[in-house]
């Protein structure tokens, strides 16, 4: 087994399989656990896709689908369902407390805005990769999910967010 099986996909794989992602949240109203189950029809596509992109995964055979599993499940966790409740949360009026780990979740997507390189390392987070994925293929939600953090960040900190804009297309990546 690998040191750490996370960093077999590339770049553009790991963009791949968070578009793929994307389109079974969006379309089928958080539809990856479909995804995320190895029997699936959606996740041995997936596999496939994956084994075309990067074909020297293939020799990985049973890891690989433990590895694809792991991973889209770890971000739907982290990711989806955090920003699901996040909306959730916002579109009813605020009127209840988050759960801390779903807090926490929030807060690392909105820890490092969309275009802004870490000072360590030349990879985006799963978070900024989201976020861009948002920005190109369907903004509106994504502008909804920025005010609700914001609302979110002025309930827990008495004040207000001060990255908003950096997180919003138009200001964030320099397009109007």
């Amino acid at each position: 087994m690998l040191a750490n099986p996370k960093h077999i996909f590339t770049e553009a794989t790991k963009f791949r399989i968070l578009v793929v992602m994307f389109k079974h949240y969006t379309l089928e109203n958080n539809g990856i656990s479909m995804l995320a189950n190895t029997s699936s029809g959606s996740f041995q596509q997936l596999l496939g896709n994956i084994i075309v992109y990067q074909p020297d995964l293939k020799y990985l055979d049973e890891s690989l689908k433990s590895i694809l599993e792991s991973f889209v499940s770890n971000q739907n966790s982290r990711l989806f369902c955090a920003l699901a409740d996040l909306f959730e949360w916002y579109r009813a009026g605020m009127s209840y407390n988050i759960l801390q780990l779903t807090t926490k979740h929030i807060n690392s997507i909105f820890k490092r805005p969309p275009y802004e390189e870490r000072p360590y390392t030349h990879e985006l987070t799963y978070a900024q990769r989201l976020i861009m994925i948002y920005h190109v293929l369907n903004c509106e939600p994504w502008e909804t999910l920025v005010n609700a953090y914001d609302s979110l960040y002025r309930k827990m900190y008495n004040r207000s967010w001060p990255n908003k804009s950096k997180f919003l297309r138009s200001e964030g990546d320099g397009t109007s």
